[in-house]
């Protein structure tokens, strides 16, 4: 579920339950990842943006890590939301927050995707910047999901 942190006393042994704290099913690196309501949104827009399925199974997105430059902005988005589904759960977890919404998690990818642009090619840069304000107008019209 994350690092452990002594600081707030949570060891990895410690923790039992199981439960996604974006959706409240059962949670495997599969459904944080990819089946989830939350990411399946997020997956979904973006896949609509690139006009290619995105965000079906680590196996698949990874795919497309081997052609670098040929992919280089699909790449640098499919590793932005992967990680920001990752910190904004483990920030769920580790600061007893509790989810309020997908606007929420598509700032979180705006920033580290935006903090990521150096990264990539001249090209790659409009690109991605293209995309990012795709994302950005998707963010707005995002309904506001609960568990419940």
């Amino acid at each position: 579920m994350g690092i452990p942190s002594s600081k707030n006393g949570i060891h990895l042994e410690d923790i039992h339950d199981h439960t996604c704290l974006f959706c409240a099913e059962l949670e495997t690196t599969q459904h944080l990842f990819f089946d989830c309501l939350v990411a399946r949104i997020l997956w979904s827009h973006l896949s609509e943006m690139f006009n290619v399925t995105l965000g079906s199974n680590l196996e698949h997105t990874t795919s497309f890590w081997g052609h670098n430059k040929r992919f280089e902005v699909i790449n640098m988005t499919t590793a932005g939301v992967l990680w920001s589904l990752w910190k904004c759960q483990n920030n769920l977890f580790f600061r007893s927050s509790s989810w309020s919404s997908m606007q929420v998690l598509c700032h979180v990818a705006l920033r580290h995707l935006r903090s990521w642009t150096s990264l990539c090619s001249s090209a790659g840069q409009g690109a991605l910047e293209h995309i990012l304000q795709q994302l950005e107008g998707k963010s707005v019209e995002i309904p506001r999901l609960l568990p419940g």
